[in-house]
């Protein structure tokens, strides 16, 4: 090999060994880019459990919404999994109801006028414009005690423009407030959009599962 070629390719090993570096320290963070696999954010008894509800209730199997409110608005807690290769394809930023005032732990309320998030299993029914802004919505039926009036409280996963502004922000949470969240998953505006070809997808309803 002659000197020159040498020298490109100690060039490209140390680019590579760097890039690798820096993905070890910085790993991707941004929903098109989750590929984590989902023991980091549930069980694999519990991702099992969930499958066979799915089953169960005759709802979309291959790939369930997964919300975490233990972990703080200022980090990702909206997550889809795709549940055959148990890797993350999705993750966002998500508001907590304007009812639960940034308090930890969360309130969570059931009740209409709450203004607070619920927990439990939702499913994902269909998607439409917004009433109050042109903007694409999921609306969900609460399949538990906990949030069996989500559809009479107009519960839906919405995009905002409010959590895109603290995607990037490790530290802030995001306000609570009912022109984010007045009970609904808001989350960011990119995440919406991988969603919405993920729903576009499912041949049946989806699982959300919302727990503290």
């Amino acid at each position: 090999m002659n000197r020159r070629f040498l020298q490109i390719l100690s060039y490209v090993f140390v680019v590579a060994l760097a890039v690798t570096c820096y993905f070890s320290v910085f790993p991707p963070t941004g929903g098109a880019h989750a590929t984590a696999d989902t023991q980091s954010i549930m069980p694999a008894d519990k991702m099992q459990e969930l499958v066979d509800y799915c089953k169960a209730h005759n709802l979309y199997a291959h790939r369930i919404i997964i919300v975490d409110f233990a972990i703080r608005s200022s980090q990702p807690r909206f997550f889809v999994v795709n549940t055959k290769n148990r890797a993350i394809e999705l993750q966002s930023k998500c508001a907590s109801g304007s009812g639960s005032d940034n308090s930890y732990p969360p309130k969570f309320s059931n009740e209409p006028g709450s203004n607070c998030s619920s927990i439990g299993h939702f499913a994902v029914i269909v998607k439409r414009r917004m009433n109050t802004r042109r903007l694409n919505s999921f609306v969900l039926n609460g399949l538990d005690s906990t949030n069996s009036n989500a559809h009479q409280r107009g519960i839906l996963i919405h995009p905002s423009h409010t959590v895109d502004a603290y995607a990037d922000s490790a530290n802030a949470l995001i306000p609570a407030s009912s022109q984010v969240s007045s009970g609904c998953f808001a989350i960011e505006s990119a995440a919406m959009s991988k969603l919405e070809a993920i729903f576009a997808k499912a041949d049946r309803p989806m699982l959300l599962y919302a727990f503290f």
